[in-house]
């Protein structure tokens, strides 16, 4: 285990695998449209942050339900604002089935207060059950799960740099400093009429009064990501101005979300191109031009083989588009 490990799922972390992250700098990969479909449990983002441990994001390949980072983000943000675990404290020297507790000896299962507070054994001891005091076996006891809320701001970094981070990329690609890598991906901030109504309802509370619980977060926010935010603005209100413009677009996104991708600086995604479906009228989509890939033809436009340069598509009259 070193700083090049990386753990997939991290759903289980014991104490002892948690110290162990921090002390070899080894990273999770948190999956959570995977970890929803399975069932297999829920990460516990808050603990991480705490310990200072860097977390990366994943769609999964076998499980996940989506590639559509945003729409993984928007099933981060549920799995981040549950509590609770359905295995607190493990046993010492159990196997690991916590899941179906079965008192054979009364013949019924284990009621879900027994599960909770322990039960004793006719032999001689007890189970401790999942008290969030645990096993007091850093080998045996997952910390209980507390609510984590990640703001949007924080969800757009662990989709990007903490996640080139943690493939050990982030010197390349990640964010949009000098010398990077143009890989990106362009958002279309208009892409539906439930997105724009939200918008819409919202933008009366932008400027609302800011709580000390929201100063707070913010000030978390700052030292996660290592950064003042000067690029944000230097006012509180500037920053859940953004807030409040990502959070819709982090819930309600889907594959139309996507406008245009580009690898090296050269398009190889155009939503205009490769995305047709019959919509209504409502929908923003930019005026179809004659595809330059036809049906049967063995020439690749130039945004497929590679060329130096590449345009983005316009977009409609109105349309703001989001690079990220």
């Amino acid at each position: 285990v070193d700083a090049k490990s990386t753990w997939g799922h991290s759903i289980h972390m014991t104490e002892n695998d948690l110290k162990l992250s921090k002390e070899k700098g080894a990273k999770p990969c948190h999956c959570p449209t995977s970890n929803l479909f399975l069932g297999s449990g829920l990460f516990d983002m808050q603990t991480h942050i705490e310990m200072d441990i860097e977390v990366g994001m994943g769609s999964d390949v076998g499980a996940g339900t989506t590639y559509e980072m945003l729409r993984v983000m928007g099933d981060m943000y549920k799995i981040a604002m549950t509590s609770g675990s359905e295995a607190a404290s493990i046993p010492a020297g159990s196997k690991g089935e916590f899941n179906d507790f079965y008192l054979g000896w009364l013949n019924r299962p284990a009621t879900l207060e027994e599960k909770a507070n322990g039960f004793e054994y006719p032999w001689g001891g007890a189970h401790p059950g999942y008290s969030i005091l645990g096993t007091g076996d850093e080998h045996t006891t997952i910390p209980y799960k507390r609510v984590y809320k990640p703001y949007p701001l924080s969800q757009l970094y662990l989709m990007t740099l903490a996640t080139a981070n943690v493939m050990g990329i982030d010197n390349k690609v990640g964010s949009f400093k000098k010398d990077m890598e143009a890989d990106f991906v362009v958002t279309d901030m208009d892409f539906s009429p439930i997105y724009n109504w939200n918008k819409e309802v919202t933008q009366d509370f932008l400027m609302e009064e800011l709580s000390q619980e929201a100063k707070d977060s913010f000030d978390a926010f700052k030292t996660y990501s290592k950064s003042n935010l000067s690029h944000v603005g230097t006012k509180l209100e500037d920053y859940f101005w953004l807030e409040k413009t990502f959070f819709p677009l982090i819930v309600l996104s889907n594959d139309r979300t996507t406008f245009a991708t580009y690898i090296m600086g050269n398009q190889v995604y155009d939503r205009s191109l490769h995305y047709h479906l019959s919509l209504d009228d409502d929908y923003t989509f930019p005026e179809e031009k004659p595809s330059k890939i036809e049906k049967g033809s063995k020439k690749l436009s130039k945004t497929t083989k590679g060329s130096k340069s590449a345009k983005t598509p316009k977009a409609p009259k109105g349309n703001k588009l989001l690079r990220h």
